[in-house]
């Protein structure tokens, strides 16, 4: 799949549908009956991640791409609140949690280097 828009290059989205696939292996072996709840959950959240990464990158207002990057750094941590309850729950160890978290965690500093980014100053134009 080749594909030329410029949000795809961006490391962060990268990473973030890599944690998409991780997350979507991960409760594929939760309980069944967890299927609507903490299941979809997450994988509400973390599909949120690198949704929110190309609408920032495709949209020309600053403040909108700062908020759609807010709203993916706010899901990011959604998800790491998720796997802390599953952790809790047993549904996984100790191990994935800090496994998945050192992930957000990176993932999180590119988002935030992208939100400080876009933070419009007080003189500068709304639009690129």
């Amino acid at each position: 799949m080749k594909n030329k828009l410029a949000y795809t290059n961006l490391s962060v989205w990268q990473d973030s549908l890599d944690l998409v696939k991780s997350i979507y292996v991960l409760t594929s072996v939760f309980p069944e009956e967890e299927a609507r709840t903490l299941t979809d959950q997450l994988k509400s959240s973390v599909i949120e991640i690198p949704l929110g990464i190309s609408k920032a990158m495709t949209t020309k207002d600053f403040r909108d791409r700062r908020n759609y990057l807010l709203v993916a750094y706010q899901k990011l941590t959604e998800l790491e609140t998720l796997l802390i309850i599953a952790n809790k729950l047993n549904f996984i160890s100790e191990a994935d949690v800090d496994k998945f978290i050192t992930s957000s965690q990176d993932i999180g500093m590119h988002l935030n280097g992208l939100i400080m980014k876009f933070k419009p100053a007080d003189n500068q134009k709304n639009e690129l």
